[in-house]
């Protein structure tokens, strides 16, 4: 019995894999660039990491709107750039409420939400923070908002040009999306793409995505985003992509550096465990490293096939 369910098991998730690149598929990479909102930052204390959530919040948008619930003290002097908004209620879903109110307001756009992160392990945010892991699941499923974090942003002497790296498996309507965000942002845009099969594509199966990432470039205005491909001959995609970053936030220490993510959200909970998984390790591998942004754009499955 157990093997035929597990047979079973695994056909089922192949059919719903190919149902998603179908529908994924059938979205054409779009060349606008999405109307952008404000940064907000939900704030549950008024501390160093709220402050360099602010800071952050402003270097991606110029002001910051920071939200706190009523049983939060308000700072005694606001950071300059900052509008402070007390909300109503305790805990995080006044917080929600607020966002979903500046989220469906006319020509809102899109929201940056940055969250006042910390440089910890997982297991430590879920311990010592679980409000915040919390607000983040929560943001993953709304629309129209892109979820931010910074930790130890006040760290680090940002005073240069501000640049976007985008992680890229292809150029399909998931990956241009968080391509969008990056240049909507004003940023300096790289796209990083991993070959982790060097010896198929040096050989046998020519890797496409470059050409396709210049067709797609070439139908843009303005500024374009330029590539990097990186080669990995043991099918890794987190260590070469944090490595390259890491190695770029060394020789370019006072630039603003955001990691933005392009992530597949799925409302099913039977489902959605079967996407993201190296956007998740790289998010908490980047989520350490001081000073560097990280971003995620999500793009929504319909709630049919």
């Amino acid at each position: 019995m157990l093997v035929p369910a597990l047979v079973g098991g695994m056909m089922a998730i192949h059919r719903y894999y190919r149902r998603v690149h179908e529908q994924v598929a059938s979205m054409p990479p779009g060349t606008e660039l999405p109307r952008l909102g404000p940064a907000v930052v939900p704030v549950r204390r008024w501390d160093r990491a709220a402050l360099d959530a602010v800071a952050y919040a402003k270097a991606l948008r110029g002001t910051a709107i920071a939200l706190l619930p009523s049983d939060v003290a308000p700072p005694s002097e606001v950071p300059a750039a900052c509008e402070l908004r007390t909300v109503a209620g305790r805990g995080i879903d006044p917080l929600l409420r607020e966002i979903d109110a500046i989220r469906h307001a006319p020509d809102a756009g899109v929201l940056t939400i940055v969250l006042p992160d910390e440089p910890l392990p997982l297991a430590a945010q879920v311990v010592l923070r679980p409000a915040l892991v919390r607000l983040k699941l929560e943001l993953l499923w709304r629309r129209n908002v892109v979820a931010a974090s910074c930790p130890r942003f006040g760290d680090m002497p940002v005073e240069g040009p501000r640049v976007a790296f985008v992680p890229i498996a292809g150029v399909d309507a998931v990956n241009v999306a968080a391509l969008g965000y990056a240049r909507a942002l004003g940023h300096e845009v790289v796209a990083i793409h991993v070959v982790t099969d060097v010896e198929h594509v040096a050989h046998d199966e020519p890797d496409e995505v470059p050409d396709e990432f210049r067709r797609w470039a070439a139908e843009l205005d303005g500024r374009r985003p330029r590539l990097v491909v990186v080669e990995s001959p043991y099918r890794a995609v987190v260590p070469p992509v944090l490595a390259y970053v890491m190695q770029w936030r060394t020789r370019h220490p006072r630039h603003v550096c955001t990691v933005v993510i392009p992530e597949l959200v799925d409302r099913r909970l039977w489902t959605a465990w079967l996407h993201n998984h190296r956007a998740f390790w790289l998010k908490t591998a980047l989520l350490r490293q001081p000073g560097i942004g990280v971003a995620d754009v999500t793009l929504h499955l319909r709630d049919t096939y």
